[in-house]
C-alpha cells in the first residue's frame, strides 16, 4: 500500500494531464513517487500509537527508514533525467535532492544502527563524536526534511506543465497538508494528550553505574503491559536533556501495586496512585548524569509502546518461553518473567560483564522456586552456542524467544539461534535502531 496504492492516483493524473513521451512522463512519475514516499516517513515519524500495537515501533522506524532510502534513488533518477533552463525549478530540486542526500546519511550513521549496530568500528567513531555532537542536535538536524518537502513543493508548482494539471496541484497539496498535519497534530496536540506528567519518587542505585527511578503517575494514566516502553523526559532538571527516550518498565503493573506500600507516607502519593519503575545505565549523553537527577522531579511519558505481550499472548501456554536479558535490558526481561512464570514454562538467561551487575538476581531466583516450569540462568559474558543448546534441550527449537539488551548484542544472539536450528519467527526483539 505504502509503495504503490498511495503514490498511484498522482500517477494516474500526470499520465491523463501530460502531453508527453511516456519515457518522460516516467521520470515525472519517479519524481512524484518519491515525493509521497517521503511524505509518507514524515508521517510515520510521529510513531502513530494504534500502527505500534499492530506492527511494533521498530518496524514503524525500519519503513520510515526503508522509504527514505527508495525516496532518495527514484528522486536520484528523476534529478539526472530532467533538465530545465527555469531557475527556480532548477534549485529547488537540487538544493532538495543534496538536503535529502545529506540528511540520509547522517541520519544512516547517527540515529539508525544500520552501521554502528554491525561494525565496531562505525560504533566507535559514533561514540567519540556523539561526547560533542549530542543527541538533540542530531534529532534537530533530522528534521530537515521538512525544508526537504517545502522545497519540493515549490519546486513542483513552479513547473509549467504540472501547473497546468490543477487536478495534481490539489492532490499533491492534499497529501502534503495531510503528511505534514499529521506529524504536527501528533505531536502538538495526540501526544501532548497522550503524555502524562510524573514525578520521580526515588533514584535508587543498583550498581556503579545503574539507577533505579520509581516514578509516580496520576489514576489517570493508561495502563501498561509486561514488555512495554515509554519515552521519558524530564523537566526542571539541567542535569539531564529534555529530549525524550526509550526506557522499559522493569515490573507488571500488579507488581507496582505492592511497591506503592514502600511510598504510602509520600505527600504526592494516594492508594490510587499508580508507578512506574525503570532501570536505567548511565550510558551515552542522554543518560550519563541520570545519578544526578533530584527526587520530585517531574517527568513527561509518551507511552505505553510495544509488541512483546501482543505476540506472547497469542502463544500456546504448553510453548516454552525463552527470556534472553543482556545488562540493562534485563529490565523488561523482569517484567515479562513476572507476567508470564505463572501461566506458561519460561526459562531466563541472565548474562551481564561483571559481577556487580546481577541485580533483581532476588526476584528471578524468587521465581523459579515459586513456579516449577520456570528455569533461571545467570552468567557472566554471553552464554555459547553450545551451552544454550544444552540448557534448552529438546525445547531449542520450537520455544519462543525474546532477546533484548545492546543492538549489536541482539544480532549476533539471533544469529546464534537461527544456526542452533531456531525459526527466525521463533524470536522476537524490539530493537529501536533498525
Amino acid at each position: 500500500m505504502v509503495l504503490f496504492v498511495l503514490p498511484a492516483p498522482l500517477v494516474l493524473l500526470l499520465h491523463m494531464g501530460l502531453d508527453a513521451p511516456l519515457e518522460k512522463i516516467v521520470i515525472y512519475d519517479l519524481g512524484t513517487i518519491c515525493y509521497v514516499w517521503w511524505l509518507i516517513s514524515v508521517a510515520l515519524s510521529a510513531r502513530p500509537s494504534w500502527l505500534d500495537r499492530r506492527i511494533g515501533l521498530p518496524e514503524i522506524y525500519f519503513i520510515h527508514g526503508f522509504l527514505g532510502v527508495l525516496a532518495l534513488g527514484a528522486g536520484t533518477i528523476h534529478v539526472f533525467n530532467t533538465k530545465t533552463p527555469k531557475a527556480i525549478v532548477y534549485w529547488t530540486g537540487q538544493i532538495a535532492w543534496y538536503l535529502a542526500i545529506f540528511g540520509l546519511l547522517y541520519a544512516i550513521f547517527f540515529l539508525s544502527g544500520w552501521l554502528v549496530d554491525r561494525m565496531p568500528i562505525a560504533r566507535g567513531i559514533k561514540q567519540r563524536v556523539t561526547r560533542i555532537l549530542k543527541h538533540q542536535v542530531s534529532v534537530r538536524i533530522h528534521q530537515l526534511h521538512f525544508v526537504v518537502i517545502g522545497l519540493i513543493l515549490v519546486h513542483v508548482h513552479v513547473i509549467t506543465k504540472i501547473a497546468s494539471i490543477p487536478g495534481f496541484l490539489i492532490v499533491i497539496d492534499a497529501y502534503t497538508v495531510f503528511a505534514v498535519g499529521t506529524y504536527l497534530w501528533a505531536k502538538a496536540v495526540v501526544n501532548e494528550s497522550k503524555r502524562r506528567r510524573g514525578y520521580v519518587l526515588s533514584n535508587t542505585p543498583l550498581n556503579r553505574d545503574t539507577h533505579q527511578l520509581v516514578i509516580r503517575l496520576d489514576e489517570q494514566a493508561p495502563g501498561y503491559e509486561p514488555g512495554d516502553f515509554y519515552f521519558l523526559s524530564f523537566r526542571g532538571t539541567t542535569a539531564i536533556s529534555p529530549e525524550p527516550h526509550p526506557f522499559s518498565a522493569t515490573y507488571t503493573p500488579a507488581v507496582e501495586a505492592t511497591n506503592l506500600e514502600a511510598f504510602t507516607h509520600h505527600p504526592k502519593t494516594t492508594p490510587h496512585t499508580r508507578l512506574l519503575t525503570f532501570t536505567i545505565r548511565e550510558l551515552g549523553d542522554f543518560t550519563q548524569h541520570i545519578s544526578k537527577v533530584p527526587i520530585d522531579t517531574t517527568v513527561q511519558l509518551e507511552g505505553p509502546f510495544g509488541r512483546f505481550n501482543r505476540v506472547l499472548r497469542d502463544d500456546s501456554p504448553t510453548q516454552r518461553l525463552v527470556l534472553i536479558g543482556m545488562g540493562t535490558g534485563i529490565a523488561p526481561i523482569l517484567s515479562l518473567a513476572l507476567g508470564y512464570a505463572a501461566i506458561r514454562p519460561v526459562t531466563i538467561f541472565h548474562t551481564v560483564h561483571t559481577e556487580d551487575d546481577f541485580y533483581y538476581v532476588d526476584q528471578f531466583e524468587a521465581l523459579q522456586e515459586a513456579h516449577e516450569e520456570t528455569v533461571y540462568h545467570r552468567k557472566i559474558h554471553r552464554y555459547t552456542p553450545e551451552a544454550i543448546a544444552e540448557l534448552m534441550g529438546e525445547d531449542l527449537s520450537c520455544a519462543r524467544y525474546v532477546i533484548v539488551g545492546g543492538a549489536s548484542a541482539v544480532l549476533k544472539m539471533h544469529h546464534v539461534l537461527v544456526g542452533l536450528g531456531v525459526p527466525a519467527h521463533h524470536i522476537v526483539d524490539e530493537r529501536l535502531t533498525m
